[in-house]
């Protein structure tokens, strides 16, 4: 039998809803009066009026690493496939948020080939990839 460190990150995610000013006062009552503790519960020293929130009650897990424990040695494994997708997840609603605020739902790139648009993207295992790109919904 050996010993093994296993890294993972637990994330919650969810909204704030807060009556404020404007942007910059909202972020602010959040980061300054909102918060979580392991073990404990969802708090805010804001009044029950001015927020509200929607969590989930289990977290996801990513798996970050694994590390075995030979005496002085040890051998890692960095576990990337977990935020691999939630970055391309990010990315992707980030592009469809940003066309939908601007009214639109595709864009295509001239087919000029002296200034080609190219994308360097990354499987499941990190593994990139490229491929030249013509447009996108």
């Amino acid at each position: 039998m050996a010993k093994y460190d296993v890294r993972v990150r637990y994330a919650f995610e969810g909204t704030y809803t807060v009556v404020a000013e404007d942007q910059e006062e909202a972020i602010q009552m959040v980061s300054e009066e909102c918060g979580l503790v392991l073990g404990g519960n969802i708090h805010t020293i804001l009044d029950d009026e001015d927020v509200d929130w929607n969590f989930g009650v289990h977290p996801d897990m990513q798996l970050l690493s694994v590390t075995q424990r030979n005496g002085n040695e040890s051998s890692a494994s960095i576990y990337f496939s977990g935020r691999i997708e939630e970055l391309r997840e990010d990315i992707i609603n980030e592009i469809r948020q940003l066309l939908h605020s601007h009214c639109m739902d595709e864009i295509r790139f001239p087919k000029e080939e002296s200034d080609p648009v190219w994308v360097i993207w990354f499987d499941k295992n990190g593994d990139p990839y490229e491929c030249r790109v013509t447009g996108f919904m």
